[in-house]
This record gives C-alpha cells, sequence and structure tokens, in this order.
C-alpha cells in the first residue's frame, strides 16, 4: 500500500513539473517509468525491512505469535486482493461470457462493498477518494448488469 501511495505521490510531482514538456508522448511514458520506479523501491524497502524483522521475530521466543497473526494478515492481504482483481474486472471490458459469469458470481458484490467502506475508513489517504468512487461506480454496475438469483 505503501508503494501505491508514494506512486502516486510521485506521479504527481512529476506532473506538476513536467507539465507542458515535450515531446509529450516521451514524457508521458517518463513520468510513468519514474512512477513505477518509484513504488517499486518502496515496495522492496518495505520487504526487506520486513523480512530481517520477521526473522528477528520468529528466533524469539515469541515466533508462535507471530504464526498466528501471520495468517490473519494473509487472510486479510487476500481479501484485499481479490477486490481489487474484482475491481479491475468490473472496469475492465470483457467478452459476454465471461461478464455474465462473473454477474452470476456471488463474492463479488461483498468485495466491491467491502472495498468501497474500506476507502471510507481510510479516506485520510491520497487516492483514496478517488478508489472509493471506481468502487461505487463498479458496485452500482455489478448491481445493475447482475442477474437477480433465486435461492
Amino acid at each position: 500500500m505503501g508503494g501505491v501511495w508514494v506512486g502516486a505521490v510521485v506521479k504527481q510531482w512529476v506532473g506538476s513539473h513536467w507539465h507542458g514538456a515535450h515531446p509529450t508522448v516521451v514524457f508521458w511514458a517518463l513520468a510513468w517509468v519514474v512512477t513505477v520506479l518509484a513504488a517499486l523501491t518502496v515496495i522492496s524497502l518495505v520487504n526487506v525491512l520486513g523480512d530481517k524483522l520477521g526473522q528477528a521475530f520468529q528466533s524469539g521466543p515469541l515466533g508462535w505469535l507471530d504464526r498466528g497473526l501471520g495468517i490473519v494478515a494473509g487472510a486479510a492481504l487476500g481479501v484485499v486482493f481479490a477486490s481489487f482483481m474484482v475491481l479491475a474486472a468490473a472496469r475492465l471490458p470483457m467478452g459476454a461470457f465471461v461478464e455474465h459469469s462473473m454477474y452470476a458470481a456471488r463474492a463479488p458484490r461483498p468485495l466491491l462493498e467491502g472495498g468501497e467502506a474500506a476507502c471510507v475508513r481510510f479516506s485520510r489517504f491520497p487516492g483514496a477518494r478517488g478508489l472509493k468512487k471506481e468502487f461505487a461506480f463498479a458496485h452500482r454496475k455489478w448491481v445493475r448488469e447482475s442477474p437477480v438469483i433465486q435461492a
């Protein structure tokens, strides 16, 4: 999440400083390269620090706590990932068969609602309002296009 946040901030900064630069296509591509590299740098740094901290914690007397909380954290991360995958599936054009299969599924609606609720909860972070709008739009589309499922 930190990598996405840093990427958004860097993209805004680069866009404001390179506004009007020519040739536009080259600077647009460079802005995205700089954004992705900044996000990957933060992700790599957090990964290395997390590995070091995890090794130190696991070798200590509270290693059992790490394994127990790791399951919970992994499940939460899985739900976040699934929410973003459903959001991408709702926003990208798909074939009719794929879209019908997605609309008939039961999991997407709660994942979109949960993503929207999480964005409301964390609205103080940059990009949360825009992401909330995306989740809300995808949820409305899902409700509108989903067939009524009889229980």
